[in-house]
């Protein structure tokens, strides 16, 4: 399952944060196809 989520560092407190989706930020990690992987499936069984 793919939901195609791109995250950002908040600039205060480090968080990650979702990127809006077809945002500025969002576009540019998309094309570069630089993405955050997590497997919760795996770590569930």
């Amino acid at each position: 399952m793919h939901l195609n989520l791109t995250f950002r560092r908040d600039a205060e407190n480090h968080r990650p944060r979702i990127n809006k989706l077809d945002s500025t930020k969002d576009w540019e990690q998309k094309t570069a196809g630089t993405y955050c992987f997590l497997d919760y499936l795996q770590r569930l069984s």
